[in-house]
């Protein structure tokens, strides 16, 4: 029962958190733009930016993900062997 309470008190704290994170979001002022509506150059550059750095992100987080998956790969091949090694030594031992 503990667990459950520990989880509900993480998961409270957690809504507060993001409770006031957009609050403060709320509070920041709009984004400025031209006389016409449109996005000023500031903020273009800006979210130009942005799609760069996420673009290198994803690119970082695929590469991650390969490299994960071929450790995966290995160590799956490792404990094959491992296993079959057991097996000879039990039959050996048998």
């Amino acid at each position: 029962m503990s667990d459950i309470e520990s989880l509900e008190g993480r998961i409270t704290a957690a809504l507060d958190r993001i409770s006031a994170g957009a609050e403060r979001l709320a509070a920041l002022e709009p984004a400025p733009v031209a006389a016409d509506g449109a996005p000023s150059e500031d903020l273009a550059a800006q979210v130009a930016q942005l799609t760069a750095r996420l673009d290198e992100e994803r690119t970082a987080n695929a590469q991650l993900e390969e490299r994960v998956k071929l450790l995966k790969e290995r160590q799956d091949g490792k404990l094959a062997e491992l296993e079959a090694n057991v097996e000879a030594g039990r039959g050996r031992s048998a």
